[in-house]
């Protein structure tokens, strides 16, 4: 859950409209697996794909977010390369859905 919120976090913040967009859905609406949201997933997977190593340092905190992590467990649908298992796609959704809401 971790890397999860991270990549939310910094996708978010890339990304201010989308905020908005998840906003306007309903919580349990927010699945980028759906193909009702394609648009929005590819736009993802494609913000995603050139992102790698660590991230999440603050001042004197480290998060100790990492693309490569997320990626890791993420399948590729979400832009990861996990091919067994669900991998954390859903907690990348649950994490997408509360980091837009709690955030604004």
């Amino acid at each position: 859950m971790n890397h999860s919120i991270g990549v939310a976090q910094a996708f978010l913040e890339d990304r201010p409209d989308i905020k908005d967009q998840l906003n306007e859905l309903n919580l349990e609406a927010v699945n980028l697996s759906d193909p009702a949201n394609d648009d929005l997933r590819q736009e993802f997977v494609d913000w995603v794909a050139d992102k790698a190593d660590a991230f999440g340092q603050v001042g004197k905190h480290n998060f100790g977010y990492n693309f490569d992590t997320f990626k890791s467990v993420a399948t590729p649908r979400l832009g990861g390369n996990r091919t067994d298992g669900g991998g954390a796609d859903n907690e990348f959704h649950i994490a997408l859905r509360l980091v837009a809401h709690f955030t604004e």
